[in-house]
């Protein structure tokens, strides 16, 4: 594992299927039914149509996905000036994120999404908190908001651990509380810091005051975080402060290690925000 305190979501790039990963409720079984969310002067067109997979054995309940998913929202909106709306949400139950969302957007094709958030318990989701993936839209269907790297003939695919722990503390690879203080590359790999309880878990002591210690902010952050990778070339050399995106953006050193920047830039390079643009 790279690292179980998750600062940004961490991301591995793979070729196939365009993978990048990234860095409670009782289980419920929302109603599909269309987003009431405002449209801007564009129409239903300008917006990025959003379809939400509830992909894990616990699901968050409607209240709270509806939350998050306008956190996210004015999250994209800030960063981008792009409004996302929210066409459906289904209980699909654990298993294959990909599969899901190529079932659905099949199922779907007269009005396919463009883009997914699969709210997952895969072994990636939950160890890096999300992964980005990509899959082609049923023809002659078009993305509203086309990668300028994929074109407009991809679905994006945000898949996303919702109750992911930030800078967990002294917790096992099953998410079991064994230590009171951290361990095996927990709180920046640093060991035997005395963990702290925020009322929800334990965490490290010198995240509490973090942006993402905000559980509705790191999750919404994370949402759009996975949305920007197909604008991207450098997969997980897009992420804030890498040597490549210090290159492009000409950011300081100190912004490079400034943590609050990073976390206001959702983990992700600045000059991708820029990309993302209904057509």
């Amino acid at each position: 594992m790279i690292m179980r305190q998750v600062l940004s979501a961490i991301c591995v790039v793979m070729v196939a299927a365009m993978i990048a990963g990234c860095g409670g409720a009782a289980p419920t079984s929302p109603s599909s039914g269309p987003s009431t969310n405002p449209t801007p002067g564009g129409g239903e067109d300008a917006l990025f149509r959003v379809a939400v997979l509830l992909s894990a054995s616990r699901a968050p309940a409607t209240e709270d996905v509806t939350r998050v998913f306008a956190r996210a929202n004015g999250i994209l909106l800030q960063k981008t000036g792009e409004r996302m709306t929210q066409t459906d949400v289904v209980n699909v139950g654990p298993g294959s994120a990909l599969e899901q969302g190529m079932g659905y957007v099949s199922a779907h094709a007269s009005a396919p999404p463009d883009g997914i958030i699969a709210l997952s318990d895969d072994e990636t989701a939950t160890s890096y908190g999300g992964y980005s993936q990509t899959f082609s839209l049923p023809p002659p269907s078009q993305n509203r908001v086309p990668s300028p790297v994929l074109g407009a003939g991809k679905v994006y695919l945000a898949v996303v651990d919702f109750f992911h722990k930030y800078a967990r503390c002294g917790y096992d690879d099953a998410g079991n509380r064994v230590s009171d203080t951290s361990f095996g590359g927990e709180c920046r790999n640093r060991s035997g810091l005395a963990c702290v309880d925020n009322g929800r878990y334990w965490m490290c002591p010198d995240a509490l005051h973090d942006l993402y210690a905000d559980p509705d902010y790191f999750t919404g952050c994370s949402i759009v975080h996975e949305f920007m990778h197909p604008f991207g070339t450098e997969g997980n050399y897009d992420h804030y402060g890498t040597a490549q995106c210090t290159a492009r953006t000409g950011m300081s050193q100190a912004d490079v290690l400034n943590l609050t920047r990073s976390q206001q830039s959702c983990g992700m390079c600045p000059d991708l925000y820029q990309k993302f643009r209904h057509r």
